[in-house]
């Protein structure tokens, strides 16, 4: 059988100019406070060249915490609409002062895909940040990212900036890996790229089972109205709820009549 979600996306790709999507290695710091001194020295290095910058959280509590930061350090940002495609971005985007990008912050689940197909012409000269600063417990969550990145009309550069203390990081990666990152020279202000790191989150994220939907506390759209990765993470520690057992009919036995 024909999977023509597959075939949608290479004709997207296919359609697109070469080289209109970068995806860097993923960064790591030790601490939070880390990944929030990268994010910031990410941000101000590319408002001199971008047009824009999209600052991705998956959960309302990294969306506020980067709201502060970037509040005590002046800079400037906007909060992107309920639904974001590429018509805001290329055409409705305010432009910010002194002619650097404007920093807009969004949560992954407004992310429109569905305005991906409709066309829009490839702006060359329209250059896009995404800096994506946790990963979803759920990693299809992560993948839409990805696909709205590369299917994005126009140049689109995503990384995740990400700290070895996110709660799903540290579900997936045994302490002794951050001790060995210690050990070959991880300060607790750096970031660095780590590929087995990487490559491990993705192995154990791909094992879980996660409960069906109908065991979830979903809202109106669909996603559970969780406002961080520990109450997701909390389904794991959950037994599966027990099924009520039906009482079996009766079987009334018939009665011959007496002779």
């Amino acid at each position: 059988m024909i999977n023509w979600l597959h075939v949608k996306q290479a004709l997207r790709d296919w359609m697109r100019i070469r080289g209109d999507y970068d995806r860097f290695a993923d960064s790591y710091g030790l601490t939070p406070e880390a990944r929030d001194l990268g994010l910031l020295n990410a941000i101000r290095y590319r408002q001199k060249t971008d047009r824009a910058i999209v600052v991705v959280s998956h959960f309302p509590r990294t969306f506020e915490h980067v709201q502060s930061l970037l509040e005590e350090q002046g800079i400037d940002y906007e909060i992107s609409p309920l639904r974001l495609g590429p018509e805001f971005l290329l055409e409705q985007l305010p432009a910010n002062r002194d002619r650097q990008a404007t920093v807009l912050l969004t949560l992954a689940p407004t992310l429109d895909e569905a305005a991906l197909d409709r066309p829009l012409p490839v702006q060359r000269k329209f250059k896009l940040s995404m800096m994506v600063l946790e990963r979803h417990p759920k990693l299809e969550e992560d993948r839409r990212i990805e696909t709205f990145a590369r299917v994005c009309p126009c140049p689109v550069r995503l990384g995740y900036l990400l700290s070895l203390d996110d709660p799903v990081i540290r579900h997936c990666i045994h302490p002794t890996t951050i001790q060995v990152l210690r050990q070959l020279g991880l300060r607790d202000q750096e970031l660095v790229t780590s590929r087995m790191v990487s490559q491990r989150i993705d192995r154990v994220l791909k094992r879980i089972a996660w409960p069906a939907s109908g065991k979830v506390a979903l809202d109106s759209s669909g996603n559970a109205p969780f406002i961080s990765a520990e109450e997701w993470l909390s389904l794991l520690a959950q037994p599966p709820a027990a099924t009520e057992k039906k009482p079996a009919p009766a079987v009334q036995s018939e009665r011959r009549p007496a002779s």
